[in-house]
């Protein structure tokens, strides 16, 4: 490469390798939300190109991949980029390359400002992570656009919940919950074993989201181990409400387990 294409790689090869450390949970084998851009959000459910990169360096068993050896591997074609990673793959320099095999010590706080006015908050502890995205734009229900997420262990398993066709959202971490403010209806799809609607949120096996008293949530099993969430308001704006129908929704996670007491604050 030419000097110039030698310089810029490098930057933008340990500013990568420094966001993934970032986002990274080794304990849930996921890469925290949000996304600007995803096909699936879970990475030990669909192949993600960043595994393969993690597979080349640590090994097999520290890349978060779906089972390779079944009928149907979401995302496979991915897989046909290996061999180039494994011929690129080296160690960055500059990252701390034990945050993607190590377990977590302490909770992890993310802040990262992108242009356009947009603000990525997350919260990385070893049983739950929470993504979110906030900014005026109007997304105008793009799938691959994720803008809130949630994991968490789920037994064995891991636990998803993400919102689905977004528009405009405001969204903030704050601890264990994200704050939207949003245009209700709104609807989230949930990967757990099980899932069950109640009077102030909703509840998987493992953790319980509580919601805000002015909402009603119902819960739709599309199949075994897949659900919709969907939350509506129970009562309309007031008439001169200077957001208009736009609603203030806190989704607050409560999840059984210890929390990382420490907490480890990183601004991108």
């Amino acid at each position: 490469p030419t000097p110039l294409f030698a310089e810029e790689g490098a930057r933008l090869e340990t500013a990568t390798w420094r966001n993934a450390a970032a986002f990274f949970n080794p304990a849930l084998r996921n890469f925290c939300g949000p996304y600007t851009r995803s096909y699936h959000p879970d990475a030990t459910r669909s192949v993600t190109l960043f595994s393969l990169w993690l597979w080349a360096l640590f090994g097999r068993d520290a890349a978060p991949l779906p089972l390779l050896d079944s009928d149907v591997v979401d995302h496979s074609h991915d897989l046909m980029a290996g061999p180039l990673v494994a011929r690129l793959a080296t160690p960055p320099e500059g990252v701390d390359l034990a945050t993607f095999t190590e377990p977590l010590t302490e909770a992890r706080v993310v802040v990262q400002n992108l242009p356009n006015e947009r603000t990525v908050t997350a919260h990385v502890e070893p049983s739950l992570m929470l993504g979110a995205e906030s900014s005026p734009h109007d997304w105008g229900g793009w799938s691959q656009f994720v803008p809130v997420t949630a994991h968490w262990a789920e037994g064995d398993e891991i636990g998803v919940l993400w919102l689905l066709a977004p528009r405009r959202t405001r969204a903030t971490v704050r601890g264990r919950s994200i704050e939207l403010g949003c245009q209700l209806p709104l609807e989230f799809r949930l990967l757990a074993p099980m899932c069950i609607a109640l009077s102030d949120g909703f509840e998987t096996g493992a953790v319980r989201v509580n919601t805000d008293p002015d909402v009603i949530v119902t819960v739709a099993a599309v199949e075994p181990g897949d659900f919709r969430v969907f939350v509506a308001a129970l009562t309309e704006d007031e008439p001169g409400d200077p957001v208009g129908d736009e609603r203030r929704l806190v989704l607050t996670f409560d999840l059984d387990g210890d929390r990382a007491g420490d907490i480890d604050r990183i601004a991108l």
